[in-house]
């Protein structure tokens, strides 16, 4: 009787432990799974963001060479007033078809006067940009009356009718070219 109870015990304990070893094991495997997803998800996101940067940074060069293609052109057109400006900023919309992509010209003076194609439409609220006379800057832009956000992007004018405009206006240029959602200004 004695040695049959030591078996059951023997067994008992066996069972106990092969339940136990079964317990661990799956928490172990469980906890080791988890570990591995949790860095494959890691690097995933690393991977998306990294991706999403790249795209970014693609997107705001593209950007970027649209304010430098419209600055050339400014420069290269004969504009000596404002109306010739609005005029030619005009005739940009028009024939680039800027309209279907959301793209607005402006030109903005340093007074914070800004022109567009319809001629002077008001004042620039963002003139704090301009304080340190920078080459290029860009900024989110966020509209009160539409709700809506726009990247500008700005890039100083310093080409011969540039100076030219500014002697009849006293005032530094500054060309806004606009893209889809976001605004791409030339000064």
């Amino acid at each position: 009787m004695q040695k049959r109870n030591n078996y059951r015990n023997l067994i008992l304990g066996c069972c106990i432990t092969g339940i136990a070893m079964l317990f661990a094991f799956f928490f172990l495997y469980y906890t080791y799974i988890q570990d591995i997803i949790y860095e494959e998800r890691l690097n995933q996101m690393e991977e998306i963001t990294r991706q999403m940067f790249q795209n970014l940074e693609d997107v705001i060069d593209s950007h970027w060479d649209r304010v430098t293609e419209e600055c050339n052109y400014l420069r290269d057109a004969n504009v000596q007033t404002t109306d010739e400006l609005c005029r030619h900023m005009k005739k940009k919309y028009e024939l680039s078809a800027y309209a279907d992509h959301k793209i607005t010209l402006m030109a903005v003076d340093s007074e914070g006067g800004y022109y567009t194609e319809s001629g002077n439409r008001g004042l620039f609220r963002e003139l704090d940009y301009f304080e340190d006379n920078p080459e290029r800057i860009s900024f989110v832009f966020d509209s009160m009356t539409d709700n809506q956000s726009e990247m500008v992007f700005l890039n100083h004018l310093r080409a011969n009718r540039a100076s030219e405009w500014r002697k009849e206006n006293d005032n530094p240029l500054f060309w806004n070219c606009p893209g889809y959602g976001t605004a791409e200004f030339l000064f």
